[in-house]
């Protein structure tokens, strides 16, 4: 009688052990995959990651080229015909003092000069190495300037704390994407006033683009506009995050327009 208890306790005891490591190695299973399925998930991430900024680089090349090319072309070839056109201008000018002509011709070459001047400004910003060599801030002062200069635009840039420069790509990019934001104002906002800041903080930097345009409805935020706006503005989003940041586009009708892009420190 003890033996068939002792053999029926025995047999417990050893149903028991396996359905605990059985338990046991279930769980140790349930959790090793998830974590190679967590693991799989943060390098196919990072892949799609990596893709993007490779993209975005070659993107970033190409359209360096281009915009090289057309500063070039601008620099070398228009405006050196502006400037013989000034040369002929002056003189002419010489030719026709004294004449009822001569007031018309000082202001066809005044006209001529702000053109020249105008368009070495474009130029520089779209030379890539000039953004390199200006470095960012430089360059959005520049830009700013070339706007402000057509009369039609009141433009502001300031800083806080310490200015520092960046990865040359990344300034290009930022540079870029100032462009894109003031170009979308120019297009669509109706602005009079356009003001940039820069806020260099020890654990990020912050560089926001605001206008006093007529706004419009964000449209659950990603929504694009029926202007063509949206397109642009999630342009600025997908870059600021290959950039490693954020970009917050806020907008209501009316009340103008703020982007904000968010980078963290190197």
């Amino acid at each position: 009688m003890n033996e068939g208890v002792n053999e029926v306790f025995l047999s417990l005891i050893s149903i028991s052990v396996v359905l605990v490591l059985l338990v046991l190695f279930l769980v140790t299973f349930s959790f090793v995959f998830q974590r190679r399925q967590a693991q799989f998930r943060a390098e196919k991430q990072a892949l799609h990651e990596t893709y993007q900024r490779e993209i975005l680089t070659a993107q970033v090349e190409t359209q360096n080229q281009t915009l090289r090319h057309v500063a070039g072309e601008l620099h070398d070839n228009i405006g050196q015909l502006l400037s013989v056109a000034m040369l002929q201008l002056n003189i002419l000018d010489e030719d026709l003092d004294q004449t009822p002509h001569h007031s018309t011709v000082q202001q066809t070459s005044t006209l001529v000069e702000k053109v020249l001047s105008d368009l070495r400004a474009i130029s520089k910003t779209l030379n890539t190495d000039a953004v390199s060599e200006l470095g960012l801030f430089d360059s959005i002062a520049l830009e700013l300037d070339r706007i402000r200069r057509t009369g039609r635009y009141q433009t502001q840039l300031t800083s806080t704390g310490q200015p520092r420069r960046f990865d040359q790509q990344v300034e290009i990019v930022l540079f870029r994407m100032v462009q894109e934001s003031i170009s979308n104002t120019l297009k669509h906002a109706r602005a009079k006033t356009i003001l940039v800041s820069a806020d260099y903080q020890p654990s990020q930097f912050i560089l926001r683009i605001t206008d006093d345009g007529k706004g419009f409805s964000m449209n659950s935020g990603s929504e694009p506009q029926k202007d063509g706006s949206g397109q642009g503005l999630n342009n600025l989003r997908r870059r600021a995050n290959l950039l490693g940041g954020i970009c917050t586009i806020e907008s209501q009708p009316g009340k103008g327009c703020v982007v904000t892009i968010t980078l963290p420190s190197a």
